[in-house]
């Protein structure tokens, strides 16, 4: 896509245009995901061995920090490779991942502080749930006439998902551009998060809409293969790596859409496919206008 192309999309187009453009550079793609997940999935060999050995606690968490680190940096060098392919028709694989490195540690604080706030906000729905719920239960008790047990499950497990899940979602498209503003702005992590908000706002339901759906789809595909790849006979580090294959190729997906809704923001808030048409042609940006001496 070159820049004559950027124009305003609905949800269900920017998803059509993330297939379109993943499809046109897959090579490139997969191959700057795999190459950033390579050395996670061996060292999630050495310390599992491909699921052969149950990890304690420790492992987990040294696994989960490690799965922070290299996500983000895959999520920030395929924002960067798209970015490129959508605005000059080239991905720039090697040139997205320099540039990822370079600035490293705020990619690193910015993912972190997304996932943070997130967390944050479900924490306290579900801190506030289970209050509500335990003086709901609470004061039935005291009248006298406790409803059954499962019933009180199943009204606090509802009440709580209820009172959590829209909450988290909020916050995950108020957030949708981080680290795309992070990398395609060269803004720190305050700044960072500061601008997915402002670019969020009256955007939120198209971007769930594209996000939800694609996370949804995505997420049962992984599920569905990864049950037909536990039927593989042979070592299970076969199974695993099969496993593994999927998330690195279906993890681009994401980030295409986000870096598309992040554009279609752009475009819509402050006429950026003007500005890059400008830039194209060759027309300076309009100088300031002085007010005329007295």
């Amino acid at each position: 896509m070159s820049a004559l192309e950027l124009r305003p999309r609905l949800a269900s187009e920017i998803v059509d245009g993330a297939f379109q453009l993943y499809r046109r550079h897959f090579s490139a793609l997969v191959t700057l995901s795999a190459v950033v997940f390579a050395p996670y999935v061996l060292l999630q060999l050495l310390l599992v061995g491909g699921g052969d050995v149950v990890p304690s606690i420790a492992e987990m968490m040294i696994l989960a920090a490690l799965g922070w680190v290299f996500g983000s940096i895959a999520d920030a060098a395929v924002v960067m490779s798209v970015s490129n392919s959508y605005l000059r028709d080239d991905p720039d694989a090697g040139g997205a991942l320099r540039r990822t490195v370079s600035r490293l540690g705020t990619v690193l604080f910015a993912v972190a502080a997304k996932w943070a706030i997130i967390g944050g906000g479900m924490a306290l729905a579900l801190i506030a749930g289970s209050v509500i719920s335990a003086l709901v239960v609470g004061g039935t008790a005291t009248a006298g006439s406790p409803p059954p047990t499962l019933l009180i499950g199943f009204a606090v497990a509802g009440l709580i998902f209820l009172l959590s899940l829209p909450l988290a979602l909020f916050f995950w498209a108020r957030y949708f551009a981080v680290p795309a503003t992070v990398m395609l702005e060269g803004v720190g992590v305050r700044a960072g998060l500061r601008r997915s908000k402002e670019l969020s706002r009256g955007h939120k339901r198209k971007v769930l809409g594209a996000l939800g759906l694609s996370t949804l789809v995505l997420l049962v595909m992984q599920l569905a293969l990864g049950a037909a790849f536990s039927l593989v006979p042979g070592p299970s580090v076969i199974r695993f790596l099969l496993g593994q294959s999927v998330t690195v190729v279906a993890y681009p997906v994401l980030s295409i859409i986000s870096t598309l809704l992040y554009y279609d923001a752009r475009i819509r808030k402050e006429g950026f496919d003007i500005e890059a048409m400008a830039g194209e042609l060759g027309i300076p940006a309009a100088a300031p206008v002085e007010a005329p001496p007295a």
